[in-house]
């Protein structure tokens, strides 16, 4: 029989000597005596211990509970009833007993087992005690305080009363102790126990149980005393100067009164049936001894020790199989030569073989097939007793399963003798697996399979390296959806996923060897491209503005969607993919700001632009905050009177290099960087005061007229802003009017009707500016319950001929036929204002009448006007 780690077994009976045997059982036999009686004595005193520690904690228990009768039973209840009186008692009502009854009749029953004393300590209420009364002037207690009259076994609670934080006197209570003593009579704490009352501030019980000398006499250990002092509980362990009987101490303080429970416990009753179960152990190990001894030269030492010897080697051997089988790892026992000896369970599971074939002696060859080229080098490491380690990528087994596998083989060693290798093999299929996952999700976008931007800059860089012998030219093509933020809104994130993924299978027919499409982030495509001149990337541009002429069609709806496309190249607009990246995100705004659905080639002055745009937006966030922006007021007069009946508010800026800064560029850079919401917000503020100030000071209504961004309907508190500013002013809110765009109106209609309804209630007016340039959708003039029609200066400008003019005065009946009030701005010659007058509009504005002036000019203007 040959064993897993190659012993093989003797089974012929080995000679035995004698001498060496009555030496090795003399030697055992004392070692067997001596170790019993050590496992016996541990035996006690584990057992002894643990009797300690039971009776402790029935001793703490015991405490527990007998604490929490006294307390709560006898104590709290008195302390209760002396607090809620010290609750009524007042400075008056304590100078007479009568007075007391008569403050409150309902106390008259528990007065009449409580003394009240006045701050003198003289007793004003209940049953005189003059030792207490003593006590009290003697020592006026501060706090809640026991005293104990043993003459009359009882204890009194005293409990100092104040008023406006002066000691104003005393309350007390008696408590009997001989209820603690009938409950300490019902507790059995053995023959010899005892439990006891004592106050910390002496060393003489107020209560002992069973009394064995008269109180005074009563004499605990000294280190009792000190434990009692210092700590509110304790255990000690300690013979009584009185009976001379050594005892289990615990003590406990009662709730946070000055009384302590002790509890004593003796060590003989706690200790008694153990010591029986002592006597008895010893007994019956004396008689095991006895017995083993006997039975011991009965049997044969060399049968029973070849015995052991043999079980112990085939107990081994199972234990180790067992271990090995228990292993997940696939394990391989080999001899010098390559045959195996033995496989594991995993190791069969992973081959796939029987385990009868394993049995025949199969080789390693055998076992790993065309892949067991690394098997030479095993086979050498093997014989020259070093470890050996090897990757096979991939094994087939008998079922057709294929696996990535690590092999390790480790020399098998016995008494010095080499009897071949262990082989671990490792499954590192899901490892490979996961570190193919890892690379791919690296360089991929995991949304639409498209590369993503690391790996294109590879691409772009190989590219780059080709084009000098190739004579292409390389090219980077940044392609963005346009409005993909109203699918998103609308149809939902899924929806807008889908779009991106269909748009991506889409620009797919573009990857090719010198054509790679990426996706960059968001809606953003890259496409780097390899083209034969202008000519051909024309055409590769226009391929893919067609391929969005068809809709897409996204959970049954049909979606349009135009993409806007920025090209830059190689090397003409930069070296590198980021300058590249750059030039072409440039040229991508440049074709979205030429109405989209188009492409744009990247030119200097783009650069140039977003230089100056973001320069503006980064001194406009200084400007604010440093308080540099100012306001204009342009005045908006009636057309047949000709006096001021409003102005709008113009915000300025001046800047130190720039000068004056048009609001048509630095208005869309407070847009963009959101800056837009707080410069409306002091806006606000500011003119509210201002117009507050005109409506207190002139008896003419001036409407007050500021411009909102479409920015306040989608992300700012434009209600709460206008709140804010109507209450901090004292502005009557119909003297505030907010201009609205047709744009900001259309672009989220359901969000900003909200809106609008909710400042009508508060009494805000509203105007429609630049009416005729957008959608000029007359539904909304009536949805979005406007006050006026702003018609926009294109319109003024160009009364030349009668077609011209009809298209004014339909406007003007338009606003009239919704009772809206018809204003016309950028008014500049007496000619436009005539014809403004003879179709009937209602205001004007501009500088034919006066230009944006301050605000001290306008209080100028209204004073002449008032005055007139």
């Amino acid at each position: 029989m040959n064993s897993i780690i190659g012993v093989e077994l003797d089974k012929t009976k080995p000679k035995l000597n004698i001498k060496s045997f009555l030496v090795n059982k003399t030697f055992k036999w004392a070692s067997f005596w001596g170790g019993t009686l050590l496992l016996l004595c541990c035996f006690l005193y584990m057992s002894y211990t643990q009797i300690q520690k039971h009776t402790i904690a029935q001793q703490y228990n015991l405490n527990l509970a007998l604490e929490s009768r006294i307390y709560d039973g006898l104590i709290f209840p008195r302390l209760s009833s002396l607090r809620k009186i010290d609750q009524f008692i007042n400075q008056q009502v304590i100078l007479q007993k009568q007075e007391v009854f008569a403050y409150n009749q309902s106390l008259q029953y528990s007065l009449a087992n409580i003394n009240v004393y006045n701050a003198l300590g003289d007793i004003v209420l209940g049953a005189e005690h003059v030792e207490l009364e003593s006590f009290i002037k003697a020592k006026p207690p501060l706090r809640e305080t026991l005293y104990a009259d043993q003459g009359n076994n009882s204890l009194h609670i005293i409990i100092p009363t104040q008023r406006s934080g002066e000691l104003s006197g005393w309350v007390s209570t008696q408590m009997p102790l001989d209820a603690i003593t009938a409950l300490f009579a019902s507790i059995d704490v053995g023959k010899h126990g005892i439990l006891a009352i004592r106050l910390d501030n002496t060393y003489s019980d107020l209560i002992h149980y069973p009394r064995l000398l008269p109180s005074s006499e009563q004499n605990y250990p000294k280190l009792l005393d000190s434990m009692v002092s210092t700590s509110n509980s304790g255990t000690l362990k300690s013979a009584d100067y009185y009976d001379k009987k050594n005892r289990l101490y615990n003590y406990k303080r009662i709730g946070d009164t000055a009384l302590y429970l002790v509890t004593g416990l003796a060590v003989k009753d706690y200790l008694a049936e153990w010591i029986i179960y002592v006597y008895i152990a010893i007994g019956l190990s004396g008689a095991m001894l006895f017995l083993v001894y006997w039975f011991n030269n009965k049997l044969g030492l060399s049968v029973k020790r070849e015995y052991t010897a043999l079980e112990s080697l085939k107990l081994h051997e199972i234990q180790t199989k067992l271990l090995l089988d228990s292993i997940g790892q696939p394990i391989i026992i080999v001899n010098l030569d390559g045959g195996c000896r033995y496989l594991n369970k995993a190791a069969y599971k992973l081959t796939a073989i029987a385990q009868d074939v394993v049995d025949a002696n199969y080789t390693l060859n055998e076992l790993f097939g065309h892949n067991a080229t690394f098997i030479p080098s095993l086979l050498d490491n093997i014989n020259s007793a070093k470890e050996f380690s090897a990757e096979l990528l991939e094994y087939t087994n008998d079922h057709g399963h294929t696996f990535s596998l690590e092999i390790r083989a480790y020399p098998n060693l016995q008494e010095q003798k080499l009897l071949g290798a262990f082989i671990s093999v490792h499954d590192i299929s899901e490892k490979k697996a996961a570190a193919e996952k890892l690379a791919y999700m690296a360089m991929h976008d995991p949304l639409t399979g498209l590369i993503n931007r690391w790996k294109l800059t590879e691409e772009f860089d190989k590219a780059v390296a080709k084009a000098s012998y190739t004579h292409q030219e390389v090219v980077l093509i940044l392609l963005d959806l346009d409005n993909f933020k109203a699918i998103n809104d609308s149809l939902g994130h899924g929806a807008g996923d889908l779009v991106l993924v269909e748009v991506a299978k889409r620009l797919q027919q573009f990857n090719n060897e010198s054509h790679f499409i990426s996706r960059l982030g968001g809606d953003e495509f890259l496409l780097l491209a390899n083209t034969q001149g202008l000519a051909q990337l024309n055409i590769l541009l226009k391929e893919m503005l067609f391929l969005f002429n068809t809709a897409f069609v996204i959970d049954d709806y049909q979606v349009v969607i135009t993409p806007s496309i920025g090209v830059a190249r190689y090397p003409e607009h930069g070296t590198s993919f980021e300058e590249m990246l750059k030039a072409a995100d440039l040229a991508l705004y440049d074709a979205k700001d030429s109405g989209k659905n188009a492409y744009s080639f990247y030119a200097p002055h783009m650069g140039e632009e977003g230089v100056r745009k973001l320069y503006v937006q980064t001194q406009l966030r200084q400007a604010f905050e440093q308080q540099d922006l100012y306001l204009d007021y342009q005045p908006q007069f009636d057309i047949n009177s000709r006096k001021v009946v409003g102005v709008e508010a113009l915000l300025r800026w001046k800047h130190a290099d720039l000068g004056q800064v048009s609001p048509a560029e630095f208005i869309p850079a407070a847009e963009r960087s959101g800056l837009i919401i707080p410069i409306t917000q002091w806006i606000l503020n500011q003119t509210c005061e201002q117009a507050a100030k005109w409506e207190a000071q002139y008896s003419q209504k001036i409407v007050l007229a500021i411009n909102c961004s479409a920015h306040h309907f989608t992300q700012g508190c434009l209600v709460s802003d206008v709140k804010s500013a109507l209450s901090e002013s004292g502005l009557s809110p119909e003297l505030l009017e907010l201009e609205v765009t047709e744009s900001a109106l259309l672009e989220s209609s359901e969000k900003v009707t909200t809106i609008i309804s909710a400042l009508k209630e508060l009494g805000v007016k509203f105007a429609i500016d630049d009416f005729g340039t957008g959608y000029s959708n007359m539904a909304y003039l009536k949805q979005f319950a406007a006050d006026k029609l702003k018609i926009d200066r294109s319109f003024i400008s160009r009364l030349d001929s009668k077609s011209d003019v009809s298209i004014l005065e339909a406007i003007i009946t338009l606003a009239h036929n919704f009772n809206l009030i018809a204003i016309a701005e950028g008014v500049e010659m007496e000619s436009e204002l005539k014809t403004l007058q003879d179709n009937g509009c209602n205001q004007v504005q501009g500088f034919l009448l006066s230009k944006p002036i301050s605000s001290d000019s306008i209080h100028s203007m209204l004073a002449t006007q008032c005055n007139a």
